[in-house]
């Protein structure tokens, strides 16, 4: 009895031992962007939907954040242009995207809707918003940098 015990809960414990609960990161839960390579994880405040300013934003425990603003709450799925934040005008189907790194002490970063430059939007079942970008380009009128990312809504 006890060397045909033995196998079955030697192939349990591995079973278990594979098994791996799914971690909830900060990326996962709020987003995460990336400017000129260096990533920036959402903090304890995540990534939320101001419907006073219009905008998506995501922001991590040392005051680095994205926001990417819009004309009114997007309520489907679709793209967005990137617009030149300094000198157009949010419409239907355009939006801003500006970054602060160190609270906008170091470096205060927009969008300056160089052609092609886009932002995805999804819209869950329960409203909630998710914006991803690739490789779009901000400047701070002294430096172009490239921004990614991936911003859900909590």
């Amino acid at each position: 009895m006890k060397k045909t015990a033995l196998p079955f809960l030697l192939v349990l414990c591995i079973a278990f031992a594979m098994c791996k609960k799914d971690s909830t990161t900060a990326a996962d839960t709020g987003g995460s962007f990336s400017v000129d390579g260096v990533s920036y994880k959402s903090g304890s405040q995540g990534t939320h939907y101001s419907a006073s300013a219009q905008m998506l934003y995501c922001t991590n425990d040392n005051k680095d954040s994205l926001t990417i603003s819009f004309l009114a709450r997007p309520t489907a799925t679709k793209a967005y242009a990137v617009m030149n934040d300094d000198a157009d005008t949010l419409n239907s189907s355009n939006c801003g995207v500006d970054c602060l790194i160190g609270g906008g002490l170091i470096h205060d970063y927009y969008s300056l809707g160089t052609s092609g430059d886009s932002v995805y939007v999804t819209v869950s079942s329960t409203g909630k918003i998710t914006a991803s970008f690739t490789n779009i380009t901000l400047t701070d009128t002294a430096f172009l940098v490239q921004a990614s990312g991936l911003l859900k809504e909590q």
